[in-house]
């Protein structure tokens, strides 16, 4: 269990308790004032109102920690240069390349992913979630998760990635979505898309693909072909 999770859970049981007990404290003012001949000090209702709503707070941040943390086991950590898993590419007609991703048991999604795109070069990309260093205390951890595709007509290989067609390889899963749908509200949070470096159309010799904090990188297989490819992130 990560320190993220632990923290979420040991604040939303104190939140709990916390709730409970006002919860408690105001029903049995409300009861008291209900109650003829039982003792009650007039605002006593008022003043564990209050009380009870001062101790909601906690447990909603809480269940927000736990919330975050769940979208973030989403997302593979990208602290260190990690090998994620193996690229295969094949002409798939005209202008179309086949790619198939398979993962290595450590990347975050043990599916096998394949898919098609247009164009003299492509790329493979994902999403990336960094988070301030402000707020790494927490717990909260920069990551990625393999997503799609991006060709390019351009043969040159200079076209932004940005620019290019792109081919979903796989859907986010609805953790991940969520967490993406927040950026725009959350300022310590921040969403980018990065790529490897272009590759070629024609079928090539199978590259070992690895992420970093920068982006994509990938080298060929030593024995799978003539040359060595290596890629970065942009």
């Amino acid at each position: 269990m990560d320190r993220l999770a632990l923290l979420a859970i040991v604040i939303s049981a104190c939140g709990l308790l916390l709730t409970v007990s006002g919860s408690l404290r105001l029903g049995r003012a409300v009861r008291a004032r209900a109650s003829t001949g039982a003792p009650y000090r007039p605002g006593t209702i008022h003043d564990r109102f209050t009380g009870l709503l001062l101790r909601l707070p906690v447990l909603l941040v809480g269940l927000a920690l736990g919330g975050l943390a769940v979208c973030q086991s989403a997302f593979q950590s990208t602290a260190e240069m990690a090998r994620i898993g193996r690229l295969e590419s094949r002409k798939a007609g005209w202008g179309r390349t086949a790619v198939t991703f398979r993962p290595d048991p450590l990347y975050i999604d043990d599916r096998e992913l394949e898919g098609e795109i247009a164009g003299a070069r492509w790329a493979v990309a994902g999403i990336f979630v960094e988070w301030s260093p402000s707020l790494r205390w927490l717990g909260l951890r920069n990551g990625h998760r393999i997503h799609h595709l991006v060709g390019t007509p351009n043969t040159t290989g200079t076209t932004p990635e940005s620019r290019g067609e792109t081919a979903v390889l796989v859907p986010l899963p609805r953790a991940a979505r969520a967490l993406v749908a927040c950026d725009p509200f959350i300022p310590w949070l921040d969403v980018r898309t990065r790529a490897s470096r272009w590759f070629p159309q024609a079928s090539g010799p199978a590259m070992l693909l690895y992420v970093t904090a920068e982006g994509y990188h990938a080298e060929t297989i030593p024995g799978a072909g003539a040359g060595r490819s290596r890629g970065s992130g942009s």
